[in-house]
């Protein structure tokens, strides 16, 4: 069978499940095509984690339909959205969760089934200075992680936070083995002479529950390629610098660590527990003097604003606790809530006007003490995060 992959909105580590569908399609005989038009099925990667990239993904599934493809719709939005995809399209759905046992019913017999195909997918890096670059290719999208190699660990959480609506698609938490991750490491260091590594996945601090070992020990066993490897932590949860404690303590006084991306969601304890994030607001203090102690600066944080529940109080405990660390960059964003997720039946959501307001307040207050604030509605951009992005 002639088969097109589409990725729409794809992230790095959705990639990997993308390039984990070539493998499976290759091994089991089918045709990979370089155009929609030339293809028997289009199997179209959705994203549906907030509602701008859902309604992307659902014009590009009724642009193909228009234009005659035969859609198989996978990803996120079938389990995020099913309903409003049914609205959408009433083809085929490769649920992710349920991928293992529905290829074999929509691409016909196989000879070899995709859980047995593990993909550990790694990006090289794309390019050392991101504003060259874009003048030099004005027509791709680059990012700041683009200036560094990038490697998914895994795949999948086991934590509950009742905000993310990416729980309902996940399949089993699964971490990708400690020789393969290493192997692929070291194989990008070796092709770009680049020392800077950006780990990601869905539960970073999470990796190797499932195979008695866990992520300072995967730490270890990647800076042994090369002493000079740095990590760039994606979405780290704060509860794992607090379960790996003196571990991070020892990593810190080591450079292990070139950049983290540490989101802290909220400074109040009320509303870290209706989000069900394992830890508390003087777990974040302690966590950023332990940063302090070592000197290190260069950490981003991600603060939910209008989760159900937020009162003003709440919103000043997260501002008071932004103004008192200074991160580097904030990212603001306001809560939206899906409803399948357990946010959506908690009493006190805040009204709409609410948000926006407490947004531009928080935006206002970070960017008049040189944060970096990137938030829905402007971006201010200082001097001091333009260094730290080099």
């Amino acid at each position: 069978m002639k088969v097109y992959l589409k990725g729409v909105n794809s992230c790095v580590m959705r990639r990997q499940k993308l390039e984990q569908y070539r493998e499976y399609f290759d091994q089991n005989g089918h045709t990979l095509v370089d155009s929609e038009n030339d293809a028997e099925k289009v199997l179209v990667w959705t994203c549906s984690f907030r509602a701008d990239v859902r309604d992307n993904s659902l014009a590009e599934i009724k642009r193909l339909r228009d234009n005659g493809a035969d859609v198989v719709v996978g990803g996120c939005l079938p389990d995020i959205d099913n309903k409003i995809l049914a609205e959408h399209h009433d083809g085929d759905v490769l649920n992710w969760k349920d991928d293992v046992e529905k290829m074999a019913d929509i691409f016909g017999s196989e000879k070899v089934k995709l859980s047995d195909l593990v993909v550990t997918y790694g990006e090289d890096q794309v390019c050392e200075d991101l504003e060259v670059y874009k003048k030099e290719h004005p027509n791709e999208d680059v990012q700041f992680y683009d200036r560094f190699n990038k490697l998914v660990i895994s795949e999948g959480c086991p934590l509950r936070c009742t905000y993310c609506s990416e729980k309902l698609m996940f399949p089993p938490f699964y971490s990708f083995p400690v020789n393969d991750v290493v192997a692929k490491c070291k194989a990008m260091v070796e092709n770009t002479g680049e020392y800077r590594v950006s780990l990601l996945a869905d539960s970073l601090g999470d990796y190797g529950s499932d195979l008695e070992s866990d992520f300072p020990s995967l730490l270890h066993s990647l800076r042994g390629i090369d002493d000079r490897i740095s990590f760039l932590l994606g979405n780290l949860n704060p509860y794992h610098i607090i379960k790996f404690y003196d571990e991070f303590d020892d990593m810190l006084g080591k450079g292990y660590f070139h950049h983290i991306s540490l989101p802290m969601q909220s400074g109040s304890d009320k509303v870290l527990e209706l989000m069900e994030r394992p830890y508390t607001a003087a777990d974040l203090t302690r966590i950023y003097e332990l940063l302090d102690r070592h000197g290190f600066d260069n950490y981003d944080t991600h603060i939910l604003i209008g989760f159900p529940g937020e009162q003003e109080e709440d919103f000043l405990l997260t501002c008071e606790l932004i103004l008192d660390r200074k991160p580097n960059h904030v990212l603001l964003s306001g809560c939206m809530l899906n409803e399948n997720i357990p946010a959506a039946k908690l009493a006190g959501r805040v009204d709409d006007a609410v948000i926006a307001s407490r947004i531009s307040r928080a935006e206002k207050l970070f960017s008049e003490v040189g944060i970096f604030c990137n938030a829905e509605g402007g971006i201010h951009m200082t001097s001091r995060m333009k260094e730290r992005m080099n």
